[in-house]
């Protein structure tokens, strides 16, 4: 048996899963003090993603994230599907450093994001077009652990939130309409950053979503892994 192959028939199917939901990168800034801000743009599975974030005091911080995809697979002419995804959130914190390098942040943030997926098919001669969209709030709760050394950043992100869907459309099968439309779910992210100047990082990160309500629910299903290659500037 080629264990190889299987695993990686496995892994890809988890890595393109057709669900709604789909992870933003997660911003983690590791402040350390007052007045740093930090500009930021990555590249993942999920997408492309931008983010911004200001310690406005020694103590509190703020984020804002926007990310989106427009992704297309395409079998034949008549039959493709199209994914289009967008989500921005904001968020508010505290962070603090210990005299051993490492940094405690926890963040409360508030986002709203979009997703509709097109999938043209032919069928007996038929070519049919069918819709799924959704529109979707998530209230989020978000600890970051980090450790700083001169070159290199660390990080553990685990995150707990609540999924709200509304607006929903589905052409291919009405019964999605009456499913519950609220999830809690979490994910856990692993973040390692290189700073080869005080102004500019090297950022890569990988996470893994982990629903607790609403697992097996297809129309939702979340794409369970992401991982991103990204640059941070340090504006100060």
């Amino acid at each position: 048996m080629n264990y190889n192959m299987i695993f990686g028939i496995i892994l890809m199917t988890l890595l393109n899963s057709c669900g709604i939901y789909r992870q933003n990168v997660v911003n983690t800034p590791m402040f350390q003090e007052k007045g740093q801000i930090q500009l930021g743009g990555h590249v993942g599975f999920a997408g492309y993603d931008g983010q911004a974030a200001f310690a406005f005091t020694n103590k509190i911080a703020v984020m804002g994230n926007y990310c989106f995809t427009n992704q297309a697979t395409s079998y034949s002419s008549t039959n493709y599907t199209k994914l289009n995804h967008q989500f921005y959130e904001l968020g508010l914190g505290h962070f603090r450093k210990s005299s051993k390098n490492l940094i405690h942040e926890y963040f409360i943030i508030v986002g709203q994001g979009s997703t509709s997926m097109n999938v043209a098919s032919m069928s007996s001669g038929v070519q049919n077009y069918d819709l799924r969209s959704a529109k979707y709030t998530r209230i989020m709760l978000q600890a970051d652990f980090g450790r700083i050394t001169n070159k290199f950043e660390f990080g553990v992100t685990p995150r707990l939130f609540l999924i709200n869907y509304f607006s929903n459309v589905d052409t291919q099968n009405n019964a999605y309409l009456t499913i519950p439309h609220r999830f809690v779910w979490s994910d856990l992210a692993f973040s390692i950053r290189y700073s080869p100047s005080k102004y500019f990082k090297i950022a890569s990160q990988v996470s893994c979503t982990l629903p607790i309500t609403g697992l097996k629910n297809g129309y939702y299903e979340a794409s369970p892994f992401n991982a991103s290659l990204g640059v941070i500037f340090n504006v100060r």
